[in-house]
Formats: C-alpha cells, structure tokens, sequence
C-alpha cells in the first residue's frame, strides 16, 4: 500500500499519482474515449464497493471491466468464438463492449452476482498509457451520481461529487462523447444490448451473421433503465413537425426552428458530431436560470438510435 493521501473533493492527478492511488484502493476518475469513468482496481472489491457508493449505484448493477488488450481481457472471459476474436480484434481498443461468460478472476461484487462478465478495451491514449503501466484492470463506470449525465470533461466530474475522495486524470474532452455500444454473442446472431458509439451500421459491416437491438430497461447492462442520463431540472422532446407549447425562455435545439420567439440552437445534421455535443448540451439544462431546455428528436434511423435512446431516457418521466 502507497498510502496516497486523503482528498476532501476530487482533485486533479498526474499519471503517476492516479496509479499510485488505484494501487492503493482509491478512486480515480479516467478519461476515455466516449465517456469518463469511475476508475478502480477490478481485483480489489473494497475499491469496487467504493464506486458504486460514491454513484450511488444499486449494487445488482454490473460494471464494465476495462483492460488494457485484448490478451489482457482473455483473463476474465471463457475463450471468444472466432467471429467475436475477429470482431475485438477490429474494434478494439475503442467503443464496444463485450459481454460473455466470465472466468473465476471476475469477482462477483463487479458482475451484480451474475455468470457473465462485461468487458471494454477503451483507446484514449492516457488511460491506456495507465492500463499498461500499471498492470491493472479497472471499473469504470460513468464518473457521474448514478442515473444523472455522464461527463465528458475533468470539469464535469469535479463538481459531480463534492466531499468524496476522487482523483480525476485530466484528458481533455471525450472524442465521441456518448458510451460504448454493449453487445453478447448469441449463435450466429450479435445481439445490441444497448447502442452507443459504435453504431449498427457499423457493426452490419463488421459481423458475419445478424445484428439484432435487444433493448432492455432493466438493470442488467449499464444505463438501461427507463430514467438515465437526466439533468435534474429535466430535458423535454420535440417530435417535429408536431405542435409544442413553446415558451420565450425556452433553449430549443434541433433543426427546425420555431416560429415563435425563443432561443434556438442548430444542430450538426451528423449523428457522430450531434452525439459529442449531446452530454454537455443535457448538462447545460442545470445551468440555467430559466426556460426549458428543449432537444428536437432526430431522424428515426439505426445511425440516430444512440441520440434517441439518451434523450428518451434523459427527457422519461415516472
């Protein structure tokens, strides 16, 4: 043990200090890619448990395993078809995770108790530069309080927990802005779990056989629930061309601007550019003073489903 000294807030880290703190059982908050994540050493369950009190994350929901390789995530995972073998070795490291069968060194305290083990090989190349150096595997689920927007930058997880003892590695902003497509392979079909940064099309390309969207709203695969990624002060959906009780106050954000007089902000007609901007844009609801923030739903397309997916469970009121 490193004995890394307590924080009383989240506070920013250096490489070598965010390893010497995941070695010492502490959180460290990582950037990837898609999103930033919750950071500790996999093999650890007091680290483990940490997370999912500092998210306040109910304890049956499993956690992404981040590896550093493919040959490093082999270790907790039963031996991949060859399909899926030529699939991580395309993909990764990047966007898509994997859920399979998992081998004794997945603890069951990540796994929510269950036989199978969700596994990412993320390609942010400072937390791969962590991964490797340390030797470590890490959850890391979204850096945010659980069910709330994910954050794509060190700010959003610096003021995301006051009063917890986090580290935050500093990357930038995320790349692609929006989490990981999760997909499990059944017979000759690779069934989506939940659509992400990777999109179907895509995937079209990639596997040999079919690619099916199981979508669930149950806890079994990260941010599946009805209500997730939500700003506290709520988002609300424009279905275009249908009418809207629109205010003056309002922020409306789409395509198609409003006849009436409010605020309006254009959106990329690109899914990609439109999903790196939708975290920050959710976040921007709890920030303002007045008015509603209003997102137009976007085209009815595989290559849209992520977008919508987010903003329907952001906007899902029980």
């Amino acid at each position: 043990m490193n004995h890394t000294p307590e924080f009383a807030d989240p506070q920013l880290v250096s490489l070598d200090q965010a390893i010497a703190r995941l070695k010492d059982g502490k959180l460290v908050a990582i950037p990837t890619e898609t999103v930033y994540g919750l950071g500790a050493d996999a093999a650890d369950p007091l680290a483990v448990a940490k997370v999912f009190a500092a998210k306040g994350r109910p304890s049956n929901h499993p956690l992404i395993v981040h590896c550093a390789s493919l040959a490093h995530a082999e270790r907790f995972m039963q031996p991949p078809s060859a399909a899926m073998q030529t699939l991580l070795k395309t993909v990764w490291p990047g966007p898509l995770t994997l859920v399979t069968a998992k081998t004794d060194a997945v603890s069951p305290v990540i796994t929510g108790g269950r036989d199978t083990v969700a596994l990412r090989c993320p390609a942010h190349p400072l937390t791969r530069e962590l991964l490797q150096r340390s030797g470590l595997a890490l959850v890391a689920p979204s850096a945010n309080r659980f069910g709330r927007v994910s954050p794509t930058s060190a700010a959003h997880v610096l003021s995301e927990f006051p009063g917890k003892d986090i580290g935050v590695l500093d990357g930038g902003e995320c790349t692609l802005g929006i989490e990981s497509t999760i997909v499990r392979e059944n017979g000759d079909t690779l069934e989506v779990l939940r659509v992400g940064a990777l999109s179907i099309p895509e995937l079209k390309t990639l596997w040999p056989g079919s690619v099916v969207y199981n979508a669930s709203t149950k806890g079994g695969v990260p941010g599946a629930l009805a209500t997730h990624y939500a700003p506290e002060r709520g988002v609300w959906l424009w279905h275009y061309p249908k009418s809207f009780a629109f205010n003056e106050s309002d922020l409306v954000c789409g395509w198609h601007k409003p006849d009436m007089l409010c605020q309006f902000q254009l959106l990329p007609d690109d899914p990609v550019q439109c999903a790196a901007m939708l975290y920050p844009l959710l976040r921007s609801a709890d920030l303002r003073a007045e008015g509603r923030l209003i997102i137009e739903m976007p085209p009815a397309t595989e290559a849209w489903m992520a977008i919508a997916d987010r903003l329907t469970r952001a906007a899902h009121r029980d």
